[in-house]
């Protein structure tokens, strides 16, 4: 069966490849010539970054400021406190295997180093591979982690395969980490070795790191899941007259939770029937709330997305007098947010109620 990645399954040639670069950047090479497959990707993902204008004598990485690394960690603090108890415990049996393991967040911003001291120092002075570098495609060419952002698969980057002449003395490994959906990267596991310490099991172990990191996340998410299934039958028993949403991990209302939510139109003093949840438009019987879907996609309540289920109050409650209260709702119910509070139509409008009115777990 052939390999679906090229970058593995041939023999490395690291002074063929380098000729091959520096004749790519003289533009003395014909990129609609008939090539094998491994040069043709090569090229291929060569021209990407000279399309993205990255400058190829790059030698040492972007590094974010102390605020906008702090604020990556932040947020990525699961993925981190999931991936780094797993990175040590099958490090120690690399010790002798002069190499680092690399964690990354969904933009290429490193979050976590470990491994061999003396490569760890090496990297940081020559490269500067440390906390907080940037190795997105855009900021440092091909490497392992931004490729496998990228191309959204395990890659083998080595030596002279970069694009950037700065890293064509490290050979870097890498698979992304995706979330429980299986579309979304949470992040990038790498293994980065000085090019002579090239071990072809390194892609192996980057893609078992990966699934292993994905099975707790998502024994995480599925936990997360029934805590939010059960806030919502809580909230719907305390709230009965009023309509609610459920809210995943990432803000969203998502049907994926299992409990969709509970939307009524009061016009008329009829429901009109469950929410439909369908790729970020919600819809009650034939009414579209699409209006306030900026709202439904990613309710924040300050800097992050918070989990939980949102009380939400149709128009018609939302144009009340100021200090009327309806009879089903309780005396610390929330004041209406968005445009449908002062709009004359029939809709939902969501509020973000006070903590009483949301649960958040």
């Amino acid at each position: 069966m052939p390999h679906q990645n090229p970058y593995i399954g041939f023999d490395k040639d690291v002074r063929g490849v380098k000729n091959l670069w520096e004749r790519f950047n003289a533009g003395l090479v014909d990129t609609s010539e008939r090539r094998d497959t491994y040069q043709q990707l090569l090229l291929s993902e060569w021209q990407r970054c000279m399309a993205l204008g990255v400058d190829v004598a790059t030698t040492v990485a972007r590094r974010l400021s102390d605020d906008e690394f702090r604020q990556r960690a932040q947020a990525s603090q699961l993925l981190l406190e999931t991936s780094v108890p797993i990175i040590k415990d099958v490090g120690r049996f690399l010790d002798e295997v002069p190499g680092l393991m690399i964690l990354t967040e969904h933009t290429g911003c490193v979050l976590h180093i470990t491994g061999d001291p003396g490569v760890s120092d090496l990297a940081a002075a020559r490269s500067g591979i440390v906390e907080g570098s940037k190795w997105d495609e855009v900021s440092a060419g091909t490497n392992g982690m931004g490729t496998a952002l990228t191309t959204r698969q395990p890659v083998h980057v080595y030596a002279t395969e970069h694009f950037c002449e700065g890293w064509h003395s490290w050979t870097c490994a890498a698979a992304p980490i995706f979330d429980i959906d299986d579309r979304t990267v949470l992040g990038i596991i790498d293994f980065t070795t000085p090019e002579s310490d090239f071990r072809d099991q390194a892609l192996a172990l980057t893609v078992s790191l990966a699934n292993s990191i994905q099975a707790r996340m998502t024994l995480h998410r599925e936990l997360e899941r029934s805590r939010v299934v059960n806030a919502f039958s809580e909230v719907a028993r305390q709230y009965p007259h009023d309509d609610l949403l459920a809210l995943d991990h990432a803000g969203h209302a998502d049907e994926a939770l299992g409990v969709g939510g509970r939307l009524r139109l009061v016009g008329g003093g009829q429901a009109a029937g469950p929410v439909i949840h369908h790729h970020g438009r919600v819809h009650v019987g034939r009414h579209d709330l699409r209006p306030q879907r900026q709202h439904l996609r990613g309710l924040r309540l300050g800097r992050q997305p918070r989990l939980g289920v949102v009380l939400l109050r149709a128009g018609q409650l939302a144009r009340q007098r100021p200090g009327q209260r309806h009879h089903d709702q309780p005396e610390h119910q929330h004041k209406p947010f968005g445009p449908a509070a002062s709009r004359n139509t029939t809709s939902a409008a969501l509020a973000i109620p006070n903590q009483s009115a949301l649960t958040l777990l």
